[in-house]
């Protein structure tokens, strides 16, 4: 008897929210990308391969992800941000460790509550946001 399979796979999206999630995780994952000096194309590091390198354009890329068919990968994300294609994820707010969102830790020296000397009182930590990042041009050597 043949049985019929349902695809379980959802169609992926191409977004802005996707893309600065994308952004986002390739920050995280201290992605790096290099030009190629004779050709100008751009290499950016595995996030999950140290020995790798993955060629995109910000449009196509080489890694399992794109050519699975999904329209946004972290590698293009991070070129279409030094191509000034793609804005700067917005901040994204964190309970503070110190005092997990409270705001607040009691100080056992003074035996009182007091404001929390990590996030000064607001509860949150602010998530790590790219000024501008690198972009490594091959040396001769």
């Amino acid at each position: 008897m043949l049985q019929e399979r349902t695809s379980s796979r959802r169609s992926r999206v191409d977004s802005l929210d996707r893309w600065q999630a994308a952004l986002r995780r390739a920050i995280e994952h201290n992605l790096e990308v290099f030009i190629v000096a004779d050709t100008g194309e751009r290499m950016v590091t595995s996030a999950s391969k140290l020995d790798t390198l993955h060629r995109t354009d910000g449009r196509t890329c080489t890694c399992e992800a794109a050519i699975a068919g999904d329209p946004v990968c972290q590698h293009r994300a991070v070129v279409r941000f030094v191509l000034g294609w793609l804005p700067a994820p917005e901040p994204q707010l964190r309970p503070c460790r110190q005092c997990k969102g409270r705001g607040q830790v009691f100080s056992e020296y003074w035996m009182e509550t007091r404001l929390c000397p990590d996030c000064g009182g607001g509860g949150h930590e602010i998530a790590p946001q790219p000024q501008s990042l690198p972009v490594r041009l091959p040396v001769a050597a």
